[in-house]
């Protein structure tokens, strides 16, 4: 069966964050559409935070630079939860890739553009959380 788009945004825009696996179902057409979306401004700050959790999840289907680049472009993004959100997930899938041994993944190093846009998103302000994750990442 197709992937809903329409179904796929209302699960979504929910406060807290998906618990669902997208991967079970239509995985590489929920990352093609996840891909292709998010950062567009067309979503909501729930559907957007919950869309980079699920493109997290289901990055297998695509690439991790790919990811990764998605991750930092909404690093940048003018809310607070979005903003973090992305910084928590590029840092997390930064550091997954450096200490696994799964065939196929490449350990992700980040130039210093990328590092330069992880540094002017905590100056922005990120949650506590996430503030406490980038210093020690970034020092």
């Amino acid at each position: 069966m197709a992937l809903s788009r329409e179904k796929l945004l209302h699960q979504l825009d929910q406060e807290e964050l998906v618990d669902w696996a997208p991967e079970l179902k239509n995985g590489k057409e929920a990352y093609e559409f996840l891909t292709t979306v998010l950062g567009k401004g067309t979503l909501s700050v729930n559907q957007t935070r919950n869309g980079l959790h699920a493109l997290f999840r289901i990055r297998t289907h695509g690439n991790n630079t790919e990811v990764l680049r998605r991750f930092l472009e909404l690093a940048t993004h003018p809310d607070l939860e979005i903003r973090s959100k992305a910084v928590q997930l590029a840092i997390g899938l930064v550091r997954y890739t450096l200490m696994t041994d799964v065939v196929g993944v490449s350990p992700i190093m980040l130039s210093e553009d990328q590092r330069e846009v992880l540094r002017n998103a905590l100056a922005a302000g990120l949650t506590p959380r996430v503030t406490e994750i980038a210093r020690e990442f970034l020092e």
